[in-house]
């Protein structure tokens, strides 16, 4: 192989259109027939500019970032994953796991994982998680948590203690933090509830009629991802037995008599 001896300038032509020269930090240019450059730093390094202006930067570890003429960029790490950002500032992170997270010029920040859950925060501090399976979950900056569920039911509950849910069939169920409670079906019928679980007459003084809902005491208060459902009441047995007394009410059904 004919070695080739660098011109009184320090290029050598490497006989296949290239030019390669040393700088006098020491660094190798190469530059080739097409109009690309490649430099070798000291450090180890590469620097590549392509003939249509693009540059790259290559780590000595391997990583590599890509300079687009838009202004954008693009780092590729050793391991795979990625960091894309924008002539805008916008700057999106994929793991090799397949997680992402993007942060937005404002500082806002979306998170997807590899199971399809995504969660955004925006920059007055709100986050919306949206579950795969549909659910979402907003919570404020002042505690307030608000979902929905996949079947289009509510729940809200704010931070002094009130949750309020409504069923995908229009049933609204408000609970205030003393344990009263109100239900509103959805033929607007209300029916409220005292902490004890005993519906509360009517201003007209007309009976309420019996309870659709279970009353709080009753039921689990629900997680914010987690709406409760209505579950049935039983009536307290009427003949009186060992266990049951004369009067028809057991104990256990003292805090919900009957209600007809």
């Amino acid at each position: 192989m004919t070695q080739v001896e660098p011109d009184e300038q320090g290029v050598t032509d490497n006989g296949d259109g290239s030019l390669t020269s040393t700088n006098p930090d020491g660094s190798v240019s190469t530059s080739t027939s097409d109009g690309a450059l490649q430099t070798v730093l000291g450090d180890g390094s590469v620097t590549m500019t392509a003939a249509d202006g693009t540059y790259s930067h290559q780590d000595p570890d391997g990583g590599v970032t890509y300079f687009s003429s838009d202004g954008s960029t693009t780092f590729q790490a050793p391991d795979g994953a990625s960091t894309y950002t924008a002539g805008d500032g916008t700057m999106t992170t994929t793991e090799t796991d397949g997680s992402q997270t993007t942060t937005q010029s404002d500082g806002g920040i979306s998170v997807w994982t590899p199971d399809g859950t995504q969660t955004t925060m925006t920059t007055d501090g709100t986050m919306t998680i949206t579950s795969p399976d549909g659910s979402t979950t907003t919570i404020s900056t002042d505690g307030t948590y608000s979902t929905t569920g996949p079947d289009g039911s509510q729940t809200t509950t704010t931070p002094d203690g009130v949750w309020e849910t409504r069923s995908n069939d229009g049933t609204n169920t408000r609970t205030n933090s003393d344990g009263t409670h109100m239900v509103t079906d959805p033929d607007g019928a209300i029916t409220n509830y005292d902490a004890s679980g005993q519906a509360v007459p009517g201003a007209d003084g007309q009976q309420p009629r019996a309870p659709q809902h279970p009353h709080p005491s009753t039921a689990h208060k629900p997680h914010a991802q987690n709406p409760p459902q209505p579950a049935q009441h039983r009536q307290p047995k009427t003949q009186p037995s060992p266990h049951h007394p004369a009067d028809g009410k057991h104990p256990v059904h003292q805090a919900h008599p009957s209600r007809h």
